[in-house]
């Protein structure tokens, strides 16, 4: 997943002048004023997303935030300095070049290329004139949860490709003494490991999320489905 990150990247780069500065035309904006969502590429470790405020055609604010395995944002006791470290120190950088693309972090290679390429996201959903106006969405994996209830919820993890799915992993978590976890190969319900394998299927088949599922996973298929939803919203340029 890192080497598709770097990809991207790369990819980025070439198109990045024109990203830049070409717009509508003489004495117009490259971007629109506001504040913009991005969301990098998903691994299983989780992803990184971004809001960008951008005013007169210049990077003014920059929130980051890193998402965990569990879909969920990282506590203010995530015990691993670096991570904190560059969540605090990018959006400064961002602020500082006017760009989407700042150094690397020591130690946190992985959150700075995440957050790169959700601010890159971000800036393109706010440009006047889109660099792609063929496909509707990102091409990568993108990781969304659905509500959370008592009993837990669900994670997935949605790849596209040419505007096609073509990849879809669901997860749902429990609890487990005090604190939440996915479960596993061991959880005692034979409906719901068959959902993980056959819910995926019959969407990558159907290319929609207007699919059966299983009667008697219904309200896991139900949460995935949201999930799902929201991971494709993630994935709107």
């Amino acid at each position: 997943m890192r080497k598709g990150i770097l990809a991207v990247l790369a990819l980025s780069l070439v198109l990045g002048l024109a990203f830049f500065t070409q717009g509508t035309g003489a004495g117009s904006n490259v971007f629109e004023d506001g504040t913009f969502m991005g969301y990098s590429d998903a691994t299983d470790r989780g992803y990184v997303d971004a809001e960008v405020t951008l005013e007169n055609d210049q990077i003014v604010d920059v929130v980051i935030r890193g998402y965990g395995d569990l879909g969920t944002e990282k506590p203010e006791d995530y015990p691993w300095a670096e991570y904190h470290e560059a969540i605090e120190d990018l959006p400064e950088l961002y602020v500082e070049r006017d760009h989407w693309d700042v150094d690397i972090i020591t130690e946190a290679t992985g959150t700075s290329l995440q957050a790169n390429q959700a601010v890159y996201r971000a800036m393109a959903r706010a440009r006047v004139e889109p660099t792609n106006l063929t496909n509707e969405y990102f091409e990568g994996t993108f990781m969304a949860i659905s509500d959370k209830t008592e009993r837990g919820w669900v994670i997935v993890w949605v790849t596209i490709s040419n505007d096609k799915i073509t990849d879809f992993r669901l997860h749902e978590t429990q609890q487990d003494n005090d604190r939440w976890v996915r479960k596993g190969e061991d959880y005692p319900w034979d409906e719901y490991h068959e959902l993980l394998e056959v819910l995926p299927e019959q969407i990558i088949e159907a290319q929609s999320l207007d699919v059966d599922g299983l009667s008697e996973a219904t309200g896991t298929f139900n949460r995935a489905i949201q999930a799902a939803e929201r991971a494709l919203e993630k994935a709107q340029r």
